[in-house]
């Protein structure tokens, strides 16, 4: 799924994810992911200097060789959910990603499905492109490739509505290993509204993450390894709850119990 422009001297993610299956002529895709995340204290995040040089001295920086330099993206995500929280409170997310800018007449609607939560998560992404009129309609719209999914399995009741929005800074590097397995790995830097117009922030968040895309036994092991050395480098455990848990408790006051979650 591709992230919006950022402003002027940044730049825009082209894809997101990878291997994905494309149909409907290239407007949705089908990928895996496998994502570990760490929490970020907002005091570390101001301690921050260059968003860029963050990874230098991970593992990251020392077990990849870097396929170009970090780049930095932003995003806006409008989190919907159905009147129980369903999605949300299972692990999942279902979204639409609302371009700006150069990119303003293209959006994303995207889930990513939790499937295993274990030392990261194993997840489904299933992405189609829209035009931003369609979007409040789209939300409910079961011939749409995310939404289908949802209603046959059953994953959801009732209508869905806008719960959320997430606007994030992703500060996004990729490296590959000695045997060709390419890694993804960002600094988020989030800020959550509830979905009505003109609300001022309710939240901030951050965290890092390191992904990848492939389910071959040697891309998972890659990952455990990379996830051990970044345990030990930001000292603290893998957390649990997924950006749109963090949203949803900023916009509704943590009022409602949360599954765990990636």
């Amino acid at each position: 799924m591709p992230e919006t422009p950022a402003p002027a001297g940044e730049a825009r993610d082209p894809s997101r994810g990878g291997g994905p299956s494309s149909t409907r002529g290239g407007t949705a895709s089908v990928g895996v992911e496998h994502e570990c995340k760490w929490d970020l204290a907002r005091e570390e995040c101001d301690a921050i200097d260059d968003p860029g040089r963050f990874f230098e001295g991970s593992v990251l920086s020392t077990a990849l060789t870097t396929l170009r330099p970090p780049l930095t993206f932003v995003s806006s995500t409008l989190y919907v959910d159905d009147a129980r929280r369903s999605l949300i409170g299972a692990g999942h997310s279902l979204g639409v990603v609302v371009n700006v800018g150069s990119a303003s007449n293209v959006c994303w609607m995207t889930f990513k499905q939790a499937v295993r939560r274990h030392a990261w998560r194993d997840g489904l992404e299933l992405s189609e492109r829209l035009a931003p009129a369609q979007v409040s309609k789209a939300i409910n719209d079961p011939g749409l490739l995310p939404v289908g999914h949802v209603r046959e399995c059953r994953l959801a009741e009732g209508d869905l509505a806008p719960v959320a929005i997430a606007s994030q800074k992703r500060v996004k590097g990729l490296g590959r290993d000695a045997h060709g397995t390419d890694v993804a790995y960002s600094l988020d830097l989030v800020t959550f509204r509830a979905p009505a117009d003109g609300c001022p922030p309710v939240g901030t968040y951050a965290c890092v993450e390191v992904e990848v895309n492939s389910s071959a036994p040697r891309a998972l092991r890659l990952l455990e390894e990379l996830a051990d050395g970044m345990d030990q480098w930001l000292g603290r455990p893998r957390a649990e709850r997924t950006k749109a848990q963090h949203a949803l408790a900023a916009v509704e006051g943590g009022g409602r119990a949360l599954g765990r979650a990636a």
